[in-house]
C-alpha cells in the first residue's frame, strides 16, 4: 500500500506517528475481505478520501457482532469474520 510509496532513503520513522493506525485499518479491511487486495485497496482509498462506504460500515458491524458473540463464548473475539457480500 502506501508503504511501497516511500521515496528512496525515506524511512518509516519519518512517517507521521499515526501511520501505523492506518496500516491497521487497511489490515482489518484486507482480512475482512479475505485477502482480496484489489477490493481492500479500493475500499481503503475511499476511507482515506473521507468517505464511509456502506461496505466498510457492514464490515465493522459484522466484526463487532462476531466479537460480542465470541466474547460470550469465552473466545474474546480472536477471529475475524469475513464481511458478507453486498449486492451490487
Amino acid at each position: 500500500m502506501w508503504m511501497a510509496d516511500l521515496k528512496h532513503g525515506e524511512t518509516l520513522e519519518e512517517l507521521p506517528a499515526y501511520a501505523s493506525a492506518f496500516k491497521e485499518v487497511y489490515r482489518f479491511i484486507l482480512v475482512a475481505l479475505e485477502g482480496d487486495e484489489v477490493a481492500a485497496t479500493a475500499l481503503f482509498q475511499k476511507y482515506l478520501d473521507g468517505e464511509m462506504p456502506e461496505e466498510l460500515l457492514c464490515i465493522a458491524r459484522c466484526r463487532e457482532k462476531t466479537e460480542q458473540t465470541n466474547g460470550d463464548e469465552g473466545d474474546n473475539g480472536a477471529r475475524v469474520q469475513a464481511a458478507p457480500a453486498l449486492a451490487a
